[in-house]
C-alpha cells in the first residue's frame, strides 16, 4: 500500500513511514521523539481544543487537565487519523502514570487495527466516495466507486483539486469514503443504504480525519461497568472543565455549515452556517461541570419570531426544545463585536424569556420535573470549636476542603450539616450557595475568599494550618474546594 500510515516497531517503539522516499520524515519523527517533553506534549494536546477560551485556560495555568484528558482530547480532535496514532505514540512515550502509559499504547495499537480492517481489500467490499457541497445544501453532489483504498484515496485527490478549481469564494466540500459489502447490494443506488463495513472522513490536506469501524471488536470492552481498569473505555471518562462559563452566557460554536435553514412543525432549526450561537443553560459549577452543554439554539423559529412562551403538544417549552449539546472543549464566549446586532436581539430576547421560565435546562430539561440525580442532597462534616463557633456566628460563610471523592459529590443548593466534634448533638445546617475549585490552599487563600474562611493571620498561615489536615501530596492530587455557605433553619 502506497499510503503513508504511520505504523510502530516493535524495535525501536516509534512510528515509521513505509515508503522509502519519506526517510527523511523517519529521521525527523525519531529526533521529535527525543527532544519532546511533557509539558511540551502538554502544550501541543491543549492547542487542539477548539476553544479558544478553554485554551486560555490551560496554558495560563488556571486549570490543568489530567494524563487520561489529554487521551481524550486526542480521541475527540486530533486533526487526522495519523496524528491521533502519533499522539497516542507519544503519550505512551512522556506520560508518568503506568496504567495511562499503557492505555495509550493499546489505543495505539487499536487505532491500527482499525486502519488495517478499514484498508484491507476483498473481493466482496467496494469503496464509494461521496462529496458533499455547502452550496448544495449538504446533499451528495456524486457518488464514485473504488475497488481499492488506494484507487479511493487517488480517485479523491483528482476530485478535490476539480472541486477546488470550481468552486466559487465561501464554497467547500466535504468527502466521505465508505466501504460496503457486495453481497447484499442488488443495485447500484442501494450503495448508499445497506451493506456499510465502515467510513472515513477524508479531508486533502489532512488525508483521512477518522475512520469509524464499529463492527472492528473494541478491545478495552463496551459496558463500562465491567471495565478492570480506571478509564479502560475513554468514553466514560469525564473531563474536568473550568468554569470559565456561566448559565446564560452568549456561547458560539462550530457547526458543519452544510445544510440550509429548515425548520421541523416545532420550529427546530436545522443548523445552516459555519459559527452557531446559543445561550447556555447549564451551570457549569454546579456538578463539577459533569453534566452535558445545554446550549438554546438562537437560530430557533420560536426564537426567531418571538415566539418562546409557546408549548409544545408534550408541554415542553419551545424554548427548550430547540437545543445543542457541543462539547464543553467546542464552546466560547464570542466578542461582542464579532456577533451580529440581529444574533444580538435575538440573545436578549431568549435570556429574557428563559429568566421567565425561572428554572435552568440542567434541571429540568424543558419538562419541569427534575431528576432524582438534581435533587438538593445533604452532606455530613465534622468541624472544630472555632471553625463551628464562626459558622454559627455567620463570621465564616466559606469552608475550605481537599476536594475529594467526598466532596466531587457537593452540588449548589445542596444542605450541609455541620457536626460539632467535642459534641454530635450540636449541628448546623447550611445551604450551598456556590463551589469554586483552585488547585491549591494557596491560590484560594490569596482569592478575595479569605475573608469569608475565617482564618486569622496571614493566607501563608492560613495555608499551614490547613495542612494539618492534608498533606501536600494531596493537595496536588486532588486540588482544594472553597463551599460558599448560608445558614439555613434546621
Amino acid at each position: 500500500m502506497s499510503s503513508t500510515f504511520i505504523t510502530k516497531t516493535t524495535e525501536f517503539k516509534i512510528p515509521y513511514i513505509k515508503t522509502v522516499q519519506n526517510s527523511i520524515a523517519f529521521c525527523t519523527v525519531l529526533l521529535y521523539y527525543n527532544d519532546m517533553t511533557y509539558k511540551t506534549f502538554y502544550n501541543k494536546i491543549i492547542s487542539l481544543l477548539p476553544s479558544a477560551d478553554l485554551r486560555a485556560a490551560a496554558k495560563n495555568g488556571n486549570h490543568v487537565f489530567s494524563e487520561t484528558d489529554l487521551l481524550k482530547f486526542i480521541n475527540d480532535y486530533a486533526p487526522s487519523f495519523n496524528k491521533k496514532i502519533e499522539y497516542f505514540d507519544l503519550a505512551a512515550e512522556v506520560f508518568s502514570d503506568k496504567e495511562t502509559k499503557y492505555h495509550a499504547k493499546k489505543l495505539a495499537e487499536h487505532c491500527r487495527k482499525v486502519y488495517d480492517y478499514f484498508a484491507m481489500p476483498s473481493d466482496d467490499a467496494v469503496y464509494v466516495i461521496q462529496s458533499r457541497s455547502s452550496f448544495d445544501g449538504g446533499h451528495c453532489v456524486e457518488t464514485l466507486v473504488n475497488k481499492t483504498l488506494d484507487d479511493a484515496l487517488v480517485t479523491l485527490q483528482t476530485c478535490a483539486r476539480r472541486d477546488k478549481r470550481d468552486m466559487s469564494e465561501g464554497e467547500f466540500y466535504k468527502y466521505e469514503i465508505k466501504k460496503h459489502s457486495t453481497v447484499c447490494v442488488r443495485k447500484f443506488n442501494d450503495l448508499n443504504n445497506v451493506g456499510e463495513i465502515c467510513s472515513c472522513k477524508w479531508n486533502p490536506k489532512l488525508g483521512i480525519v477518522d475512520i469509524d469501524a464499529w463492527n472492528l471488536k473494541n478491545e478495552f470492552g463496551v459496558d463500562c461497568k465491567t471495565c478492570k481498569r480506571k478509564h479502560v473505555c475513554l468514553d466514560s471518562h469525564e473531563v474536568k472543565y473550568p468554569a470559565f462559563l456561566q448559565p446564560y452566557d452568549l456561547v458560539a460554536y462550530k457547526t458543519d455549515g452544510f445544510t440550509p435553514i429548515e425548520y421541523n412543525k416545532y420550529g427546530t432549526a436545522i443548523r445552516h452556517t459555519d459559527i452557531a450561537y446559543g445561550v447556555l443553560c447549564c451551570d457549569m459549577t454546579r456538578d463539577d461541570n459533569n453534566i452535558s452543554s445545554y446550549v438554546v439554539c438562537l437560530d430557533s423559529k420560536c426564537v426567531k419570531e418571538r415566539r418562546a412562551d409557546e408549548k409544545t403538544e408534550d408541554g415542553y417549552h419551545m424554548i427548550y426544545f430547540d437545543h445543542d449539546h457541543p462539547q464543553y472543549a467546542e464552546l466560547y464566549k464570542p466578542n461582542r463585536s464579532e456577533v451580529p446586532d440581529s444574533i444580538y436581539a435575538d440573545y436578549l430576547y431568549a435570556v429574557d424569556e428563559l429568566k421567565k421560565i425561572d428554572t435552568l435546562a440542567s434541571t429540568t430539561m424543558g419538562s419541569g420535573h427534575p431528576n432524582d440525580d438534581d435533587l438538593p442532597k445533604t452532606h455530613f462534616m465534622n468541624l472544630a470549636s472555632e471553625p463551628f463557633r464562626l459558622i454559627e456566628s455567620g463570621q465564616k460563610t466559606v469552608e475550605v476542603r481537599l476536594y475529594d471523592e467526598k466532596r466531587q459529590a457537593i452540588k449548589r443548593d445542596d444542605k450541609i450539616v455541620f457536626f460539632f466534634c467535642e459534641n454530635v448533638d450540636n449541628i448546623i445546617t447550611a445551604r450551598v450557595s456556590g463551589l469554586k475549585r483552585f488547585n491549591t490552599f494557596i491560590e484560594l487563600m490569596q482569592s478575595d475568599l479569605f475573608e469569608r474562611t475565617g482564618f486569622n493571620g496571614t493566607p501563608e498561615q492560613a495555608v499551614q494550618s490547613m495542612y494539618k489536615y492534608y498533606t501536600p501530596e494531596q493537595e496536588k492530587k486532588y486540588g482544594v474546594l472553597a463551599i460558599e455557605i448560608e445558614l439555613v433553619s434546621d
